[in-house]
């Protein structure tokens, strides 16, 4: 039996994760339990594991560590809490599930690698936007398409009313890591900040070592919702709309791919949770690394940190 628990229950872990877990655990009833779920207000743990049928609730975590062996544990874990209870998770063994961003900082982040390097304890970075069926879609396109040449990636994110001075390091990353994904690891980025007291408004340049280039406008208290993402090469062009779960792929003059997901198809499919989820734990039942990783997260958090800066910054090697 593969175990899985869970560790947090606030409006996150049950909003976005739960579901997904429910419907991983029923696709492969017999073989797949949830086990526990742990948080420090049991009334959440008791609401979670009863709406998803996880079978036994603690409130301390050091106390479900010893009770139960588990083969998976998601931390959905509050942004502070996450560089510390991740650090004390590692040397456990334990395949993780962290919440992204991986740490408050690059410095954090880069902690948890080193630590995760030394413990070999297999983990994945919750950044879901990668599993995004409009995405996934386009990446398996390009894949069938090896000798098109792909220029660039440009990614907008666009919110209304998101006033944290840390948004581009806390939700803006997603877009970091999507463009990421696309163009490969950054070797500069320069970033021009806009005026405003929100301080998390910028226009950002990425110049990747392969010479492809990723550009992003992240601008949270604009007015409107919008995360789109767009991919230019010789002879095509790949349109993703994040929120709408639609994609668009033009190829040498003519449209030929068109897709958008059901509306009745449940959030988590539409955001990429449930692809996440599916992609961690098969990975974990079939022996391979589950990814992206740390390293992955690390590079990502100082590009978005990066961003946070006017100018152009330099990713020395052991930082990309």
């Amino acid at each position: 039996m593969f175990r899985i628990g869970v560790l947090g229950a606030g409006w996150h872990a049950f909003s976005d994760h739960g579901p997904p877990l429910r419907d991983y655990a029923a696709r492969h009833a017999g073989a797949v339990e949830l086990a526990a779920v742990c948080d420090l207000d049991e009334a959440k743990a008791r609401r979670f594991a009863e709406s998803y049928g996880v079978a036994r609730v603690y409130t301390s975590l050091e106390t479900m560590l010893t009770w139960e062996s588990l083969n998976a544990l998601l931390a959905i874990t509050p942004l502070p809490l996450t560089a510390s209870l991740v650090a004390g998770l590692l040397p456990r063994g334990i395949p993780l599930l962290i919440e992204k961003p991986p740490g408050r900082t690059g410095a954090e982040a880069r902690d948890l690698l080193r630590a995760a390097r030394a413990s070999g304890t297999p983990h994945m970075v919750s950044f879901n936007r990668r599993f995004h069926p409009a995405v996934a879609r386009a990446r398996a396109w390009l894949a069938a398409h090896p000798t098109f040449l792909q220029i660039g990636v440009s990614a907008r994110m666009l919110r209304h009313n998101r006033r944290e001075p840390d948004f581009i390091t806390g939700t803006g990353i997603h877009a970091v890591d999507t463009v990421l994904s696309f163009v490969g690891r950054p070797e500069t980025v320069t970033s021009l900040r806009t005026p405003g007291n929100d301080g998390a408004s910028c226009f950002a340049w990425v110049r990747s070592t392969s010479g492809a280039i990723g550009t992003l406008a992240i601008a949270p208290n604009c007015g409107v919702m919008e995360e789109t993402y767009e991919v230019l090469g010789r002879d095509f062009r790949i349109w993703i709309d994040a929120h709408a779960c639609r994609l668009c792929i033009e190829c040498q003059g003519r449209v030929e791919v068109e897709w958008q997901a059901p509306e009745q198809a449940p959030a988590t499919f539409r955001d990429g949770t449930e692809g996440e989820t599916e992609s961690f734990l098969d990975a974990l039942r079939e022996g391979r690394r589950p990814a992206p990783d740390l390293e992955d997260g690390l590079i990502s958090l100082l590009t978005a940190e990066a961003m946070t800066r006017d100018g152009e910054t330099r990713l020395e090697p052991e930082n990309r």
